[in-house]
């Protein structure tokens, strides 16, 4: 377990590795920061990176116990939000993003969240409002620069959705989500030499989104690389099951 005063330090790194993609990183930090003796911020701060690393069981339980002793505190709230939207549990995310809203009216973070909670929801005139009253908080808020490059992207501007997401991915390197988003805008703007890269490396991360196949084997044929189009379909078919 780390010592108490290099604990913040330990977590901080956690955090960063998390938000630049390295889940070994940022495990081997948690682990040197230990779990024995961290006081509430610091296991706030713990279970903030288990989102990251979607080990949800484990940051619901800690964010469990401390509101159990404190209801209404914002981080608590803010990372049960988050917990519970990663979990698909949409309703009860928005009730809890909503109660850290009322007790931190000004958190870029639960705006944040909110607004991916509301888009979800499909209610997505609300959600912009939310990223938008999130990055007047922080513009540096990079979960609202992606939901406000995302919705660019739904609504086909993408000049707009491509801003965003480079800014996200500026910040959040690790940005999985942002980076598939940033693949097919690029695209849908017939820039598919700079897709094909985050295609592939997305896949490497969710390797049975046939979105992702479906795009990859579309940029590879408009290229001209029809052999490694034809390997590509090859894969999404046989994940499909059409072919033996």
């Amino acid at each position: 377990a780390g010592h108490p005063g290099s604990r913040g330090i330990l977590l901080k790194a956690a955090s960063a590795a998390a938000e630049m993609g390295d889940e070994r990183a940022a495990r081997g930090f948690l682990d040197l920061a230990g779990s024995d003796g961290l006081n509430d911020a610091e296991k706030l701060a713990t279970a903030d990176v288990l989102v990251d690393l979607r080990d949800l069981s484990k940051a619901r339980t800690i964010y469990e116990v401390r509101l159990k002793s404190a209801p209404d505190d914002p981080a608590a709230l803010i990372g049960m939000g988050r917990t519970l939207l990663k979990s698909n549990e949409v309703e009860a995310a928005e009730k809890s993003l909503r109660r850290a809203l009322a007790n931190a009216p000004g958190s870029a973070a639960a705006h944040a969240a909110l607004g991916l909670a509301l888009t979800q929801k499909l209610d997505l005139a609300s959600a912009r409002v939310e990223f938008e009253a999130a990055l007047a908080s922080d513009p540096r808020q990079a979960e609202a620069l992606f939901g406000l490059g995302f919705l660019a992207q739904q609504r086909g501007q993408y000049d707009e959705a491509e801003r965003y997401l480079r800014q996200t991915l500026d910040i959040r390197p690790g940005h999985a989500a942002a980076r598939v988003v940033l693949a097919l805008t690029l695209s849908n703007k017939g820039r598919c030499d700079e897709a094909i890269p985050l295609f592939t490396r997305a896949l490497q991360l969710d390797y049975h989104n046939m979105t992702l196949h479906a795009g990859l084997v579309r940029c590879l044929e408009e290229s001209g690389r029809t052999a490694e189009a034809m390997q590509a379909r090859r894969i999404a078919e046989q994940l499909l099951g059409k072919t033996p």
